[in-house]
C-alpha cells in the first residue's frame, strides 16, 4: 500500500501492531504492507492529509478510469508525446 503526505509539511502517523511511527515529509510517499495500515492512517486519509493507494497498478487505473488490472498481469499503457511546438515569432 503506498502512503502520500499531500501537505506541504512534515507529518508523522502510526503504524499498526508493530508500534513503529512512519515519517512522511512534505509530498513523500512510501510503500507499507497493507496489513501495517493503522486506524490513524485511515482517519488522515479520509481527511485528506495523506492519500491511500493499493498498489501501482490500481493508481493507474484509477488515473486512466479503466478496470483494474488482475493481480499477476500487467497493464500495456500507450504514451504519446509531442514534440510539435510553435516556432519563435510565428503568429497563433
Amino acid at each position: 500500500m503506498q502512503i502520500k503526505n499531500l501537505l506541504f509539511q512534515p507529518i508523522s502517523l502510526n503504524l499498526s501492531l508493530d508500534g513503529c511511527g512512519l515519517h512522511l515529509n512534505a509530498r513523500e510517499a512510501v510503500e507499507v504492507l497493507d496489513h501495517q495500515v493503522s486506524d490513524e492512517i485511515k482517519l488522515a486519509a479520509a481527511r485528506g492529509l495523506v492519500s491511500l493507494i493499493g498498489s501501482t497498478a490500481d493508481a493507474i487505473d484509477h488515473a486512466l478510469g479503466s478496470e483494474p488490472t488482475p493481480a499477476g498481469t500487467t497493464a500495456d499503457i500507450e504514451v504519446t508525446v509531442s514534440t510539435d511546438s510553435p516556432k519563435k515569432g510565428a503568429r497563433r
